[in-house]
């Protein structure tokens, strides 16, 4: 700070990626001089906004986001933010209150309760929660603000859940398949049958769309493979059944309303000949299979999948690490984007564009969950409970 009769002194701004930097630099100087985006980084050089006052003048400066990795471009960042760190007078530190994580929040609310044995999903409607518990073939409801029990649903082998106007669509069932119609008030007051192994489901276009793996045979030991989505009208529970691809897995939506499954194809559990993984799209309006598209040889897996906030790129997974598929077919022949071995899930966080990756390590002792950004640098690795598999944003 000098000590001329007009004072001015530098603040750099520092902080995590998408902590709101920018956002409160614009706030400051109420001019929009820094670009904010969902994206990580958006902000990779030094940006600067100045208020001036009567007798002073202050100089704010923007920083790129911190986070941990090795790579030039990450040392790049770094060199930045020091630098406007070395001609600061003060340095404000800006922290997302929001980035914590606390583990056995369900068991600390309930402790009479319990979330039932093998989560294997969970979703939410307006301020409710749903917690799909396949082994004990029960839906617990919460209250999303405090995740108090509220109800169970009872099951025979739920799996997944979706809503479309108040109304949930839930996956039930292994060799004899339905999706299971709640209302408003959590009672089941429909049934639809489907073919065998039902498992992920997605809402389109007022449509439900049902992914049917088949089902485990213990005579055969051995899964009798299954083809089939169903697409199911919400007006009236019509439906229509679609051949896709062996074991249909997981869904999204791309920017132009069409569906793209992930199927895993047929491997040496699997009862018949062997057939490599795909991905389906889906034209949900006309109910028709529009492409298919092999992204892996035979005996190779694919499963969960996800898309980022522009819904123009498809995240999936190998046993080497995440890959990507664009929607018009970029990336279809590219190499592991990011390495990395053990996962269980992946998940795209729909504002900020980073991408979340499930570690169940052994399946017996704490999991992990990696974030990246959308550039495939690692931001956090955290630990959670054992065997992560999925996330809901809300």
């Amino acid at each position: 700070m000098t000590n001329n009769s007009k004072k001015s002194g530098i603040i750099t701004i520092i902080g995590e990626v998408n902590v709101g930097k920018s956002s409160l630099l614009n706030i400051l100087v109420k001019k929009n001089i820094s670009i904010i985006t969902h994206k990580s980084n958006t902000t990779t050089k030094q940006i600067k906004g100045i208020k001036n006052y009567k007798n002073s003048q202050l100089i704010f400066i923007d920083t790129p986001g911190l986070y941990f990795n090795k790579g030039k471009t990450n040392r790049n960042f770094l060199s930045e933010i020091w630098n406007a760190v070395s001609e600061a007078d003060f340095i404000c530190l800006v922290i997302d209150s929001s980035k914590t994580v606390s583990n056995n929040i369900y068991k600390n609310a309930n402790c009479e309760v319990p979330a039932g044995l093998f989560v294997q999903s969970a979703a939410f409607n307006n301020n409710k929660g749903y917690i799909i518990s396949n082994g004990s073939g029960e839906i617990q409801v919460v209250n999303l603000s405090t995740f108090e029990h509220e109800k169970t649903i009872t099951l025979s082998y739920p799996r997944y859940m979706v809503f479309v106007e108040g109304k949930g669509y839930i996956t039930n069932g292994t060799a004899n398949g339905n999706v299971f119609v709640l209302d408003a008030s959590n009672n089941i007051i429909d049934s639809i049958s489907v073919a065998e192994g039902p498992d992920q489901l997605i809402a389109s276009n007022g449509k439900i769309l049902v992914g049917s793996k088949g089902h485990w045979n213990k005579t055969l030991y051995q899964t009798i493979v299954d083809s089939t989505v169903t697409i199911i009208n919400t007006s009236d529970l019509s439906k229509k059944e679609l051949f896709a691809w062996s074991k249909p897995s997981d869904f999204v939506e791309d920017k132009n309303g069409k569906v793209w499954v992930s199927c895993s194809g047929n491997g040496q559990y699997d009862y018949g000949k062997d057939s490599p993984p795909a991905f389906v799209k889906i034209d949900v309006i006309n109910e028709l299979v529009e492409d298919t598209i092999i992204v892996g040889d035979e005996g190779v897996s694919i499963s969960k999948i996800a898309i980022n906030p522009e819904k123009d790129i498809i995240y999936y997974y190998k046993s080497d690490g995440v890959y990507r598929l664009g929607i018009n077919g970029e990336y279809q022949n590219d190499n592991v984007f990011i390495p990395t071995t053990g996962l269980y899930g992946i998940e795209v966080d729909p504002e900020s564009g980073d991408i979340f990756v499930f570690d169940a390590v052994d399946y017996a002792s704490a999991g992990k969950v990696r974030r990246y950004d959308s550039s495939g640098n690692e931001i956090v690795s955290v630990e959670v409970g054992v065997a992560p598999n999925g996330a809901i944003f809300y």
